[in-house]
């Protein structure tokens, strides 16, 4: 006897085919990096400067995910139908058997405890934080731009009053260098001179060495072409210079703070809804060949009984959470409240200083007046009109760093308020990023 027994089975799975609906998120419009998006698009080369650094672009992709975590949170809610069939029969001699079963199925989460607004608010909340970490990185870059500029600046202000001043005082150096030879002038006193000199040497070759600094930083930030940029960041410390401040966060922030306590609430909600009732509609329709049709139409429940206190844990671990982050709030604003009163201070320190800089940068151009009459008629000692070359440059160079370390306050404090950007980018090129 010989027996052959042949069969197939099918198997077909349709997710979400049976609902479209009308609040799907579609995210490819969404993706600013998306490959379908061309480049010429970002018009700005500040901008495309900006994206090609790998902490924002790491940060741009981040946000882009928990936009696509939404799709697949929608499509989880849709329904699920499978569909599966098997056939076969059965060769012996010269009978001939044939036998075989259809199946169709359909699932659809019942979202009894109404989770789906909950997970769909946390994601919501989720990419909130994502764009608010995204400006603090975009703030970041900027503010380490913004220092480097300044310093450069000022370094190149310091150069100049030096090398003016050295001018100055190689003149008279060389009166000196002869008074020194024929005895006029004592080898203590000459020394002295010498000594002033060469810290002035020491002093500039330490300034080259911050200006290179400064210009390493800008061509890590924005590249070797960082000249480029240079005028957009001189014309935004003009904008901080002349900028009155106040106590006031950025919009992100805000928004950053209460996405976080918001997700933690959420979180919680989704604890306390993790105790209650879970089910799932259930629909399905079965046949043998040859046969009736029988179905079934009904829903399955669960609900936890008993976890252990796992629950009870997580939601004490989520409300500490949540007093950490009430607290870093705080914390934020108090640091913004005594940075504003710092630079308050800052200011009012700043215009007592230059008037005192004034005034004596006034009385020294009128003893250097002073000297210049009586070094024609031979009056004058030539160490005091060299001291005074040193004196007025020293005085020039205290104002410039004066000035800087002010600007410098400043920026510190636009980086707190998160607005550093503000005074760089333009709306548009901030939708560029901020999509």
């Amino acid at each position: 006897m010989v027996r052959h027994i042949i069969g197939i089975t099918l198997t077909i799975l349709l997710s979400g085919c049976m609902v479209n609906s009308a609040n799907r998120v579609s995210t490819s419009d969404t993706l600013l990096l998306d490959p379908s998006i061309p480049e010429n698009t970002l018009t700005s080369p500040l901008v495309r400067q900006f994206l090609s650094d790998p902490e924002i672009t790491r940060l741009i992709f981040a946000k882009n995910e928990e936009k696509l975590q939404l799709d697949l949170l929608v499509a989880e809610l849709e329904p699920m139908v499978t569909a599966s069939s098997s056939a076969g029969g059965i060769i012996e001699d010269d009978d001939q058997g044939l036998s075989g079963t259809v199946q169709v199925g359909l699932s659809k989460d019942a979202d009894l405890s109404n989770l789906f607004d909950v997970k769909k608010d946390i994601i919501e909340n989720d990419v909130i934080i994502s764009n608010g970490e995204l400006i603090r990185a975009l703030n970041l870059k900027i503010h380490a731009v913004l220092v480097a500029v300044n310093s450069l600046t000022t370094v190149d202000h310091k150069i100049e009053i030096l090398q003016q001043g050295m001018q100055e005082y190689s003149n008279v150096k060389k009166l000196i260098d002869k008074s020194h030879q024929v005895g006029v002038i004592t080898k203590g006193q000459y020394l002295k001179i010498q000594g002033q000199l060469n810290d002035i040497e020491m002093t500039l070759e330490n300034l080259e060495l911050q200006k290179e600094n400064a210009k390493q930083t800008l061509s890590i930030e924005l590249g070797k072409n960082y000249q480029d940029f240079l005028p957009v960041f001189n014309e935004g410390l003009s904008k901080i210079k002349a900028a009155s401040f106040d106590k006031s966060l950025d919009d992100s922030v805000l928004k950053l703070n209460t996405a976080i306590l918001d997700n933690i609430n959420n979180n919680i909600i989704l604890e306390e809804k993790s105790k209650l009732w879970s089910g799932a509609y259930k629909v399905s329709l079965s046949s043998v060949i040859g046969g009736d049709v029988t179905g079934f139409l009904g829903i399955n429940l669960s609900k936890p009984v008993y976890d252990g206190g796992r629950s009870k844990a997580r939601i004490a671990l989520l409300q500490s959470k949540r007093l950490q982050a009430e607290a870093e709030e705080k914390k934020v604003y108090k640091k913004v409240d005594l940075a504003f009163n710092s630079q308050q201070a800052n200011k009012s320190t700043a215009k007592k200083q230059a008037s005192l800089f004034s005034e004596k940068l006034e009385d020294l151009l009128a003893i250097k007046e002073d000297l210049e009459v009586r070094q024609n008629s031979g009056k004058a000692q030539l160490e005091d009109v060299a001291q005074n070359h040193l004196d007025i440059a020293n005085v020039k160079i205290q104002v410039i760093e004066a000035d800087s370390q002010l600007l410098n306050s400043k920026i510190d404090y636009i980086l707190l308020q998160q607005r550093a950007y503000d005074y760089i980018l333009t709306g548009n090129e901030m939708a560029q990023i901020i999509k």
